[in-house]
C-alpha cells in the first residue's frame, strides 16, 4: 500500500472519530449542563480580564499549580462568549473541541504504529470515549478535563515524535521541550497528573543515551519548569499565608510527605487502579475486567518477550509509578474522577498491546475486529443512558434569566432552589446584559419548573 493510500485510510477514521468525540461530548449540554460550584465560579473567574496566576483551589489546601486552565477558560468567554450570550456551558464546547482533537491524535499515532489493528484501535476509543463516567465529566467545564486532554495530546506528540523510543537527543530538543511543556500543564491542571508527568521524565531520562545528554536533559527540564511557573511562584511568594497550603498540615502537605517517604496505604493503590478504572471504562464496580486485562497482558509481555517495545515499556514504568502514586494519595469521597485523566494509560492501552497481532491472518484478523466494532457501536445508546451529570435545571434557568432581563435589565438579586453545591445564577443574567445592583429594590425568584415570581424590598 503507498503512503499517500495507507495515510487516508488512517485519516478517515481520524476524522470520524473527532466528529463523534466532540458532538458526544456537547450533545444536550446546552439544556443540561451542571453548572455547579466549581462551574459557577470558573466561569465568574473566567469572566474577569485580569490575568490569573494560579489554577484551581484544591479541596484539601491550596490551589493547582498553574493557571493554564484558567487561560483557556478565559479565552473561551471572551472569544466565543460574544457569540452565545456568555452562557457558561460554551465552556464545554472548546473544552470538548480540545479533548476530541488530542483524542484523535492520540488514536492517529498509535494506529501508525500498530497499523495492523487500526478498526480495533477505533474501537477502544469508542469505548472509552462512551464510558459514562468520562462521558459525564466530560460534559462539565472541570480542570480535571483539561488536564485529561493534555496527557492524550502528549503522549500522543510523544509516539508521533518517537521521543519515548529514543529520549532526548540534540535532533529532537525542540520536541523534548513541546513534550515537555504540554506534560506540565496536565498537572498545572490537576495535581494528580504528576504520576504521568514524572513517569514521562523518568523514562525519557533512561532512554537518553550518554550521562552529558541525560545532565543536558535535566538541565533544560529544570529551566522550562521554572518558566512555566513564574506566574504561581509570583503568586506563591507575594502571599506568605499562600506558602501554608504547601508546607502546612493539609491534604497536599500529607500527599508529599507520603510519597517522598514511602508511606502510603497500597492496598487502596490496587483498588484504584483495578476496582475504579473498571468502573469508569466498563460501569462496573468488580476488579475482575481490568486484573484478568493486566494478567493477561504481562504473561503476552513476558512471554511474546514484548518488553523491548519502548510503549511496553512505558506502559510498565507508568504503572507502577501511578499506583505507587495513588496508594499515597489522601483518601477522598469522590475518588473516581481522581483517575480521570489515566484512564487510557491504565485502561486502554494495555488492551491495545494485549489484542494486537493476536490474529495473524489478515482477513480473519480484520473480520474479528469488525465484529467487536459493531459490538461497541451498538452499547452506545445504552452507556449513553448511564451518563449521570445532568441539570434539567439549567435550560429552565437560561430562559428565565433571559425573560427577567428582557423585563427588568437591572434588579437586585435572583434566588433560585438550593442545590448540593452553590450555583451562582447572576451570572447568566448578567450574559445577558442585566446588571445587579444594590440599588434596585426588586428581587426575582425563579422555582424549580423555571416559573419567575418578583418581590418588592424595602
Amino acid at each position: 500500500m503507498s503512503l499517500k493510500k495507507q495515510d487516508l485510510k488512517i485519516f478517515i477514521p481520524v476524522l470520524i472519530l473527532f466528529l463523534f468525540n466532540y458532538l458526544y461530548f456537547i450533545y444536550d449540554v446546552h439544556d443540561s449542563y451542571e453548572m455547579l460550584g466549581d462551574q459557577s465560579r470558573d466561569w465568574r473567574i473566567a469572566s474577569s480580564k485580569d490575568i490569573q496566576l494560579i489554577g484551581t483551589s484544591i479541596s484539601s489546601g491550596g490551589n493547582s499549580l498553574g493557571p493554564i486552565f484558567y487561560w483557556l477558560l478565559q479565552l473561551t468567554y471572551h472569544i466565543l462568549g460574544p457569540f452565545f450570550n456568555y452562557l457558561p456551558h460554551i465552556a464545554v464546547y472548546s473544552q470538548s473541541f480540545f479533548f476530541a482533537l488530542a483524542n484523535s491524535f492520540l488514536f492517529y499515532s498509535l494506529a501508525k504504529k500498530y497499523n495492523q489493528s487500526l478498526v480495533f484501535i477505533f474501537s477502544l476509543f469508542i469505548l472509552y470515549i462512551t464510558s459514562p463516567i468520562l462521558a459525564s465529566m466530560a460534559g462539565l467545564s472541570w480542570n480535571p478535563n483539561y488536564a485529561t486532554m493534555f496527557i492524550n495530546l502528549s503522549l500522543a506528540f510523544a509516539i508521533y515524535k518517537n521521543i519515548l523510543s529514543n529520549g532526548y537527543e540534540k535532533i529532537n530538543k525542540i520536541n523534548i521541550l513541546v513534550f515537555i511543556t504540554l506534560s506540565w500543564f496536565s498537572v498545572q491542571c490537576h495535581s494528580p497528573a504528576l504520576f504521568y508527568f514524572l513517569a514521562s521524565m523518568l523514562f525519557i531520562l533512561i532512554k537518553t543515551k550518554s550521562k552529558r545528554l541525560k545532565f543536558e536533559f535535566l538541565f533544560i527540564s529544570v529551566i522550562l519548569l521554572l518558566i512555566l511557573q513564574i506566574p504561581f511562584i509570583i503568586h506563591t511568594f507575594s502571599i506568605s499565608s499562600e506558602l501554608n497550603n504547601y508546607v502546612g498540615n493539609t491534604g497536599t502537605a500529607t500527599f508529599i510527605h507520603k510519597f517522598l517517604l514511602f508511606q502510603g496505604g497500597f492496598g487502596r493503590g490496587f483498588i484504584f487502579l483495578m476496582n475504579d478504572s473498571s468502573l469508569i471504562l466498563f460501569q462496573v464496580y468488580k476488579i475482575f475486567p481490568l486484573l484478568i486485562i493486566y494478567l493477561l497482558t504481562f504473561i503476552k509481555v513476558f512471554f511474546f518477550k514484548l518488553y523491548k517495545d519502548y510503549l511496553v515499556q512505558f506502559f510498565l514504568l507508568y504503572i507502577f509509578i501511578t499506583y505507587y502514586g495513588f496508594s499515597c494519595i489522601p483518601s477522598y469521597d469522590r475518588s473516581t474522577y481522581l483517575l480521570n485523566e489515566h484512564l487510557f494509560i491504565i485502561a486502554i492501552l494495555p488492551i491495545i498491546i494485549l489484542f494486537n497481532g493476536a490474529i495473524k491472518n489478515t482477513k480473519i484478523n480484520l473480520f474479528f475486529q469488525t465484529i467487536i466494532l459493531l459490538i461497541i457501536i451498538s452499547l452506545i445508546p445504552y452507556r449513553y443512558s448511564k451518563k449521570e451529570s445532568k441539570m434539567e435545571f439549567y435550560s429552565k434557568l437560561v430562559s428565565a434569566s433571559e425573560k427577567i432581563f428582557m423585563k427588568y435589565p437591572e434588579i437586585r438579586s435572583i434566588v433560585i432552589p438550593k442545590f448540593p453545591l452553590a450555583v451562582d445564577s447572576t451570572i447568566i443574567y448578567e450574559g445577558f446584559g442585566g446588571k445587579i445592583s444594590e440599588k434596585s429594590n426588586l428581587e426575582a425568584k425563579i422555582d424549580i419548573n423555571g416559573n419567575i415570581s418578583y418581590n418588592t424590598m424595602q
